[in-house]
This record gives structure tokens, C-alpha cells and sequence, in this order.
């Protein structure tokens, strides 16, 4: 795409980049998908005063975090696009390394992908992986042209029907006796709104051989208590949700009614050893057997999967129901402990059935879903987590193509073309040892998703623990941040080499490539913040924005090039809104963007406000010369996103000290966050977020 010149005239006249190095008339090029990292492509750019990166979805689908700020850029006198220089400010010195050619280094590999665990083509169906050595050849495997099939897991029969009205009626004494089940149109249109808005973020139903005759009376209560926010109904989402989590109730009493019968009947005997799981976690007991079917595998599990359903709801939804959602979360994870997350899993048999395979991959998906919104409670409530790494023993969810295979034929194909999934913590180890962990195969999404969800985990620890972590000045220790630093880099090359990572929101390819940038985010902010700046806007609306000002999480003696990379993930995080564009963005987002990028950003969007009034009140003290090179451009490119949304207008900088501009920056990109955020969404969480950032900018703009 190409930036127009006659609009960059027009943002020329209202005030030049406050560190610019030439002139703005420089087009974008389009580079060939995959050929160079996004890094790469992110600081070539911004020797320019537009910074192209953001503009340029191509390059975005390659990497995004640097192992060094800046790497690969040139002095601006040798760039042959460098214009005259305009104002007196800008001749700063400016003596950047000459580094090592973009293409000899680590990210060059990147280039050529792996394999991938995912066709190229949704309508092509690989049959196998074509060895790197056939690639190199030009060979051509066979393909095979997969079948359209119709999904319509929400279709409700007349049969269908009839015989959920039976299995309600079995259970009529646990449901409040005003409870009168919706219709099977309303039913339908409920469930279609979950596996079109909630299930592409955490998918951990199949889809292929979903049933609502089938279901749990809970789990089918659950699941159209949610898709019925998603159809912005909320009088019956919530009425639906009170019933779901009164029968949730009466099946936990029956859980533990046989034991409380023993008990006070004096029929005690000499209680067992609580038994342990390989893993050493102890692993809790189940009520005795054939009490009721939920007490079954399939029961507990269905149970699990209606609980995650609705702690999301209770945890994002009205901020009442906060209180709900932390409850629920020790009984979310008792039953993930129940199911043995803690034990390893067999390797499975050659000749695996269709409906064992998606017996397991259905169980690995809801226990480590449970994971992931556990971890995410931990972030936005300022909780520990209750599920900890170290207890989670099983693998990895396999490729999203044979979890959507829609016949056994086409799951047996994939399923012997791919690797099979590997245990959670053995990748997990290897990341925090800076291995690359796609050099076998390509992981799925969802395994990506899990993973940084544990590397999240083990930032948050850290900040948790005492002595060990941190040093006096509450930074963590060198040693742990540059493990953190390299766990990071090898979960992104694992990232770039999986076909469903993209950081485009309406992507085909669904949003839990998307969804886990957010979660590295968070990672990256916490590692290098001392609390995590937004999380108090979550907990509280009493809290102001006077307040979160002046409680700085950023100090002066921290700007490093460390503290540069958190700066630039929070710039990358607005530049996809701006790309995609605000406004559209604030209308439509309720089905492509996740919670998990309200919470993200919120962060994101405190920590460059703070980065920015630090370098604005070292500026206003010390001078330009106080600012690096890697610093000065890092605000020209939040400023160039400025530029290209409607308040470019209040970047007008004539009369205005440098650092007044810096700081009026600040207040800018926090409103341009609460502007992305101001649409409607099905959940509360976002309209809060919005709000609060609201307050945020109005307070930064007034100071």
C-alpha cells in the first residue's frame, strides 16, 4: 500500500516529527510475504519519518520482537531516501553502530518456514509434509482436494428438541422451579452465537460432532448463556447463567453427598493415602462411583467445560459477577486436577479410533482453556495463579486441521502426516532454555497459545516471589530477564512457523495466533514494569487517574534497551488498530478481538503513557542529548501513528518545549486506545477498559 503524498503535505503543515531525520514523501513498498522478518522490515523503515511498518500487513506476519532494539539500522546519512533536514533540532548526533547484514543473522533463518502443521489452503488437504530436501528439488507432492462440509453445530432438530425437554424433566427438582427452558428457536440462535463469537477463542468443543441432545444440561445452559451476550441479549444470558450455575451447585452436593452420608453415619473407615501423579502434585479423589453420570469422565468433563463458560462470563462480563468468577476458579481448578492434568500421557495406539482421538484432543483443549483463563484471572485481579506449570503433565493440543477434520478418513490422513502433539512441559523447558522447539514440526496455535500463557506464568511468579527474583530497587535479577528475553524469541520463531499466526483480527485463519500476541504483551510489560500498571483500572473504578500518574512503574535510571523492547511492543499493539482502523475497529471488534487484547492493551497503554512522560521530564531537564537514538525513535513512530488517525490535528508542536510535545503524546496514544475500546462489546470488561482509559487521557491532557 502506499502512503498519499498530498496527505503527508498536509501533515507536514501541522508540525514536522519531533525527532525527524528527512523527509515524509517516501512510499511503502511491499515486501514478499515471509521474506524478511518483521523486525527487519519494523527499523529499516524507521531511518523515514513515516515509519511504513505498521502500514504493511504483509510484514506483519513475520516476526515482531527483536533480540536487540533496533537491530539492522543504518545511519541516516547513507540512506539515498533522506531528504534535507527542516529544523534545527534534528541535527542531533547520532552515532548508531554500524550492525551485522540483516540476512546473515538468526532472523534470516526465519525466511524459509517450516513445514507447517496447517494447509496452505482451507479447500487443500496436504497429505503429507514434503521433506525440506524434496522443497529444495521443486518436487511436487500430491494433493488432495478436501470435501466442503456444512457445520452447523447449533441445528436443533424437532427430535433434537424433544429429547433435551426429557433430560430437563429428569432433573427437574435441582432447577428453580420459575425455570422454563427457551424454545428450540431461541436455543439455536444462542448456541450459534457461541460457536461463532466464543468458541474461535478458546475452541475446546468439536464442532464436527457437537449435539445439543447430547450435552450436559449445564454445559447446553452454559453455552447459550454466552452465545446469547453474543447475540447482545443480556436479560436472557444472565438469566440462563443463574440457572447453569444453580444445577453446577446441586451437582457438586451430589458429589459429595455419598461421603457426607458416611461420615455422619459413624461408617468411617481408615482413609486411603491421597494418592499422588507422577508429577508428585496430589491428585483429589473422586466422589464415589455411579452417584450420578457426572461423575464419569465425560460427566466431569462436560461439568469443567460449562464452569470455564461461565467463569469467562462471570470474570468479563458485569463487574459484580467478579466475585462469582474467583469462586468458581478453585472449583475450575479441583476438577482440572481431577482429570489428571498432573499425570503424562500413553503415546496412543497405531490404530486409534477417530472418537478416541477426539476423546483426548477434547480433553487436552478444556484443561489447558482452564489454564489460559486461570492465568488470565491472575493477570486481570491480581491473583496467583491455581494452576501452576509445574502440575501440568500432559500435551500439547494437536493442528487446528484434524481437530476440524469432518470425517474419520480425512483425521486418519492428518493425523499420520503430523507429528504428535509433545508434552507441555517439555516444550516449556526448552523455551526457558532458548531452544527452539518447532525444529521437528511446526506446533498448532493452541499449543502456541498454552505455551505463552506458561512464559506469562513464570514473569508472574517471579514478580510474586521474594529474595530469590529481585533486587532491592524491585527490578528482577539480570540473570532471569535475559531468560525471559530468550524464552520469548524462541516462542516467536515457534509463532512465525505455525500457518494460523497472523496479527490480522478478521485473519480465516482464527484469532488464537492473534490472541496469543496480546498474552506476549503482557508478558513483556510485566518483565520489565514492577506491577503491572493497568491492572488496578480492572480491580476498581475508585481508584483515580490523578492517582495512577503518579504512581510511576517507570523511572529515568530505567531506560535501557531492554525497557525499549516492552516501549515497542505497546507501539506494535496500536499500530494494528490504527492499520485496521480505529472507528472500524471500535464498531467491529466484538467478534475478532478477544478480552485478552482489552486487558493487554490497557497495559500496553499505560506503560508507553508512563515511558513517554519519563522521557519527556528527562528531556525537560537534561535536553535532547538525554534521549538515545533508539529512543528518538520510538517516539517519532508512536507519533507517526498519531498522525494517521483524526487527532492528528492536536499534534500541532509550533511554540511547544520538546518535552511538552513528548508529553502531550502521552495523553494522545492513551485516547487513541480509549477510542478502540469504545464500541459496543459483549462484554463489560471493555466498555471499563474504554472508561477508564478515558479518565486517563483526559487527566494526561490536562496536566
Amino acid at each position: 500500500m502506499q502512503l498519499q503524498t498530498s496527505q503527508d503535505n498536509v501533515l507536514h503543515e501541522l508540525g514536522d516529527p519531533v525527532f525527524a531525520s528527512q523527509d515524509d514523501n517516501t512510499t511503502a513498498a511491499f515486501a514478499e510475504p515471509f521474506q524478511d522478518s518483521f523486525t527487519q522490515d519494523l527499523f529499516a523503515s524507521m531511518d523515514g519519518v513515516e515509519f511504513d511498518f505498521p502500514w504493511d500487513d504483509t510484514r506483519i506476519l513475520s516476526s515482531f520482537l527483536p533480540n536487540v532494539p533496533f537491530e539492522g539500522l543504518q545511519d541516516e546519512e547513507a540512506n539515498p531516501l533522506a531528504g534535507p533536514r527542516t529544523r534545527h533540532w534534528e541535527d542531533l548526533p547520532n552515532t548508531p553502530t554500524q550492525p551485522e547484514p540483516l540476512g546473515t543473522g538468526s532472523g534470516s533463518e526465519l525466511a524459509s518456514r517450516l513445514p507447517s502443521m496447517e494447509p496452505e489452503r482451507p479447500e487443500v488437504m496436504p497429505l503429507r509434509v514434503a521433506p525440506k530436501h524434496d522443497q529444495d528439488r521443486g518436487s511436487q507432492q500430491p494433493q488432495e482436494q478436501r470435501q466442503v462440509h456444512s457445520v452447523r453445530p447449533w441445528k436443533i432438530s424437532p427430535e433434537d428438541y424433544t429429547r433435551i425437554l426429557g433430560t430437563f424433566a429428569g432433573i427437574r427438582a435441582a432447577l428453580p422451579p420459575s425455570f422454563s427452558l427457551p424454545s428450540k428457536y431461541t436455543l439455536s440462535r444462542c448456541l450459534e452465537g457461541y460457536f461463532r463469537g466464543f468458541a474461535i477463542h478458546l475452541p475446546f468443543l468439536h464442532a464436527v460432532t457437537f449435539s445439543a441432545a447430547s450435552t450436559a444440561p449445564e454445559l447446553l445452559l452454559a453455552l447459550s448463556a454466552i452465545g446469547a451476550l453474543y447475540r447482545f441479549e443480556p436479560a436472557l444470558a444472565y438469566g440462563l447463567y443463574d440457572v447453569a450455575q444453580s444445577l453446577i451447585t446441586w451437582h457438586m452436593r451430589q458429589r459429595t453427598r455419598p461421603t457426607l452420608d458416611r461420615l455422619t453415619n459413624d461408617q468411617q473407615q481408615q482413609k486411603p493415602a491421597t494418592p499422588r501423579s507422577s508429577t508428585g502434585f496430589a491428585v483429589l479423589p473422586s466422589s464415589t462411583p455411579d452417584v450420578s453420570e457426572i461423575n464419569t469422565d465425560c460427566g466431569a468433563l462436560q461439568m469443567l467445560q460449562a464452569m470455564i463458560v461461565l467463569m469467562a462470563m462471570a470474570s468479563w462480563g458485569d463487574q459484580d459477577l467478579t466475585r462469582d468468577a474467583l469462586s468458581m476458579s478453585s472449583q475450575v481448578a479441583m476438577l482440572v486436577r481431577e482429570l489428571k492434568i498432573c499425570d503424562p500421557e500413553t503415546p496412543p495406539a497405531p490404530n486409534q479410533s477417530w472418537e478416541e482421538g477426539l476423546r483426548h484432543e477434547k480433553r487436552r483443549r478444556t484443561l489447558f482453556a482452564a489454564f489460559s483463563l486461570l492465568n488470565l484471572q491472575s493477570v486481570a485481579f491480581n491473583v496467583p495463579p491455581l494452576l501452576l506449570n509445574q502440575e501440568i503433565a500432559i500435551n500439547l493440543p494437536g493442528c487446528a486441521s484434524s481437530w476440524q477434520a469432518p470425517t474419520a478418513a480425512e483425521w486418519s490422513t492428518l493425523r499420520d502426516t503430523h507429528m504428535p502433539p509433545r508434552p507441555f512441559q517439555e516444550k516449556l523447558n526448552e523455551l526457558l532454555a532458548g531452544g527452539r522447539i518447532h525444529h521437528e514440526a511446526a506446533l498448532s496455535s493452541f499449543g502456541n497459545y498454552a505455551l505463552i500463557h506458561g512464559l506469562l506464568q513464570q514473569v508472574l511468579l517471579a514478580r510474586q516471589a521474594s529474595a530469590s527474583f529481585v533486587d532491592a530497587d524491585g527490578s528482577l535479577c539480570d540473570t532471569f530477564v535475559e531468560t525471559m528475553h530468550r524464552a520469548f524469541h524462541a516462542w516467536q520463531e515457534s509463532w512465525e512457523a505455525t500457518y494460523e499466526s497472523t496479527t490480522d483480527p478478521s485473519s480465516p485463519k482464527g484469532p488464537l495466533g492473534f490472541n496469543a500476541t496480546a498474552i506476549l504483551r503482557l508478558a513483556y510489560i510485566r518483565l520489565h514494569a514492577n506491577s503491572g500498571p493497568g491492572r488496578q483500572l480492572l480491580l476498581t473504578q475508585e481508584r483515580t487517574a490523578e492517582a495512577l500518574c503518579a504512581e510511576r512503574v517507570i523511572r529515568a535510571e530505567d531506560r535501557s534497551s531492554r525497557l525499549d523492547q516492552a516501549v515497542l511492543q505497546c507501539i506494535h499493539a496500536l499500530s494494528i488498530p490504527v492499520r485496521v482502523g480505529v472507528s472500524f475497529v471500535a464498531r467491529t471488534q466484538t467478534m475478532n478481538w478477544s478480552v485478552e487484547h482489552a486487558v493487554s492493551n490497557l497495559e500496553c497503554a499505560v506503560f508507553l503513557a508512563q515511558w513517554l512522560l519519563v522521557v519527556s521530564e528527562c528531556v525537560e531537564a537534561s535536553g535532547l542529548d538525554t534521549m538515545r537514538l533508539d529512543e528518538r525513535r520510538l517516539v517519532n513512530t508512536a507519533r507517526s501513528l498519531v498522525r494517521e488517525t483524526e487527532l492528528r490535528g492536536r499534534l500541532d508542536e509550533k511554540g511547544q518545549s520538546h518535552a511538552v510535545q513528548v508529553r502531550n503524546l502521552a495523553g494522545l496514544t492513551v485516547q487513541l486506545w480509549a477510542q478502540v475500546f469504545s464500541g459496543h462489546h459483549v462484554f463489560d470488561t471493555v466498555r471499563l477498559v474504554s472508561s477508564q482509559l478515558s479518565r486517563l487521557a483526559s487527566t494526561l491532557q490536562s496536566q
